[in-house]
């Protein structure tokens, strides 16, 4: 009798040793969701200042169009930069 309730006290530490375990596995992959969420939330909104800011500057350089000769190396980089501006916002916009 001696020898089975040893036996038995044997398994209950093994069984707790295995619960204290499997609770601090659960426990840091909550941490690491948590952390995961976080990142999602900061690139989302780096994204929204990107486009925004993108935005702000195709807004400007057409601001800008009418002072510089229709023709030109000054016109052909300003409409390259616009284009490129409007392609990445169109890029980053279909992502989501």
């Amino acid at each position: 009798m001696a020898s089975e309730q040893a036996e038995l006290m044997a398994q209950v530490i093994v069984e707790r040793s295995n619960v204290e375990r499997i609770t601090h596995e659960r426990n840091r992959a909550l941490a690491d969701l948590d952390m995961a969420e976080q990142l999602i939330r900061t690139l989302h909104c780096q994204k929204r200042l990107m486009m925004g800011a993108l935005e702000h500057i195709v807004s400007e350089l057409r601001a800008v169009m009418p002072y510089v000769p229709t023709h030109g190396a000054l016109a052909d980089h300003i409409s390259a930069q616009i284009v490129h501006a409007q392609t990445t916002l169109q890029s980053v916009t279909e992502e989501d």
